[in-house]
């Protein structure tokens, strides 16, 4: 018997055997050779069956490792969606914000005044 990676026989091989009969019946060697055959595809499907399972083991733990990704990646969007709730989704200019830019323009005329480099204030 080979070692061999490939199916021989179809079901059709299998069920359609016809052995030559002799006067005690059928042709041993026949019989054997052909159970020979029967036993190595055997074998080449249980190697199949054994690798398959293998592949199926490690995409499912593969999988479940992305299940996890995915819901700590879910959490944190929802923690960063809460926290982007309190900004304003606008970018227009308004008068609070025209009066906060002259405050702070009056601050660093001021701060010049009395010999500070503003651009060295962190």
């Amino acid at each position: 018997m080979d070692n061999k990676d490939t199916l021989t026989l179809t079901r059709e091989d299998i069920l359609q055997k016809q052995f030559t009969k002799n006067i005690k019946g059928y042709d041993p060697a026949e019989v054997d050779d052909f159970l020979d055959v029967v036993i190595g595809d055997y074998g080449c499907f249980l190697k199949f069956q054994e690798e398959s399972k293998r592949y199926t083991d490690t995409l499912e733990l593969e999988n479940a490792k992305l299940k996890e990704k995915m819901r700590k990646l879910e959490l944190e969007n929802s923690r960063l969606q809460a926290r982007l709730k309190g900004i304003k989704e606008t970018d227009k200019v308004t008068t609070e914000n025209i009066d906060l830019l002259q405050k702070i323009a009056k601050y660093e005329k001021f701060l010049y005044s009395q010999g500070y480099d503003v651009r060295s204030i962190k």
